[in-house]
């Protein structure tokens, strides 16, 4: 029984990915205007 995709994988780490450079060039546009 396996109901788990590889594709249902790929999408959610690709979402995971997209979100921390979302975070990533946040922080770093905050830090820029921090300092």
């Amino acid at each position: 029984m396996n109901t788990f995709n590889m594709s249902d994988y790929d999408s959610a780490w690709n979402a995971l990915i997209t979100t921390c450079e979302l975070f990533e060039d946040i922080a770093l546009k905050v830090t820029r205007c921090a300092s």
